[in-house]
């Protein structure tokens, strides 16, 4: 990994936004509260300075970029290792889990619905990318590193962890559900597609079962 002489400011907020994950929701309040830069690739929601260094690959700009400008936080679809180069020891990551059953048939259902898939669910988790996200997207870091892992089944109880830990007093709204299956409700499924589903994302299970244990911690020694 290449070495950067600069960092982030002491202190950034990384949020990373994995998909189906109620990230659209907790992004909504946090850019009440924080000068965000985002990054979600060609969506216009990307901020224009990502495009003007980061995906030059020229992290150096970004940072004194970010710094003079006064950003607090970087908020969007990037795994943890892009990253990495830039990170000051006081950097805040922070992330929303779910569980890997639902999240990846809330993922085919979104895919469906916004981009006219029209292939079965073996098809759709035959293709690598979308097996094992979660892990994928924290690859490099330890849970317990992290300033803040929320769990999406539990969304009021996480907003009301995060504002003990940042006194951001960020509001527990939430958006951009399926419009018929709110995040807290579960997908039925047939034994067969369980099975596939568990069979492309043991990683994924693994994580957010760890992050359940690591969660109500927190959750009991902070509240």
């Amino acid at each position: 990994m290449t070495e950067f002489s600069e960092k982030l400011p002491n202190n950034t907020f990384l949020f990373i936004h994995i998909p189906k994950t109620a990230g659209t929701s907790f992004r909504s309040q946090i850019e009440k509260k924080l000068k965000c830069i985002f990054e979600y690739g060609a969506d216009p929601k990307t901020s224009p300075l990502v495009h003007e260094t980061i995906d030059k690959g020229d992290l150096t700009s970004f940072v004194k970029s970010f710094k003079s400008e006064g950003f607090e936080a970087i908020y969007g679809h990037f795994e943890v290792a892009k990253y990495q180069p830039i990170v000051d020891p006081g950097t805040k990551f922070a992330t929303f889990l779910r569980h890997p059953i639902q999240r990846s048939i809330s993922n085919y259902e979104h895919f469906r619905r916004h981009y006219g898939y029209d292939k079965s669910v073996e098809e759709f988790f035959s293709n690598p990318h979308f097996s094992n996200q979660q892990s994928k997207a924290l690859e490099g870091i330890e849970l317990d590193q992290l300033f803040f892992v929320g769990i999406t089944e539990r969304y009021s109880d996480s907003i009301k962890l995060f504002n003990k830990l940042t006194n951001l007093d960020i509001k527990d709204v939430q958006i951009n559900y399926n419009p018929q299956k709110k995040v807290d409700e579960q997908y039925e499924l047939d034994s067969e597609s369980l099975k596939l589903i568990e069979s492309k994302n043991e990683k994924d299970l693994d994580l957010y079962c760890k992050a359940q244990s690591i969660f109500e911690r927190r959750l009991e020694e902070i509240m």
